[in-house]
């Protein structure tokens, strides 16, 4: 995660969060709609994956993280 989301998100309590693994542009997309869907913070979660493969995470509360979540699978279904 990059230096200014962690800082953001270091004093905040949170009831949920909700992780989706896709490619790159699949990820930026998901999360535009997550987030639109639901007051939800989404932050990329940065590693070392060799297969191309990156994480979003969506922090927020329950209702909000359902919300973000169900509107990304509903949106990535729509995309196949």
């Amino acid at each position: 995660m990059a230096p200014d989301p962690r800082k953001e998100l270091e004093h905040k309590r949170f009831d949920a969060i909700g992780l989706i693994q896709t490619d790159l542009p699949n990820l930026f997309y998901l999360a535009d709609v997550g987030q639109k869907a639901g007051a939800v913070f989404a932050v990329e979660i940065t590693g070392n994956c060799p297969q191309h493969i990156n994480t979003v995470a969506f922090f927020g509360d329950t209702a909000a993280v359902n919300a973000a979540m169900s509107a990304a699978k509903s949106a990535y279904g729509e995309k196949e």
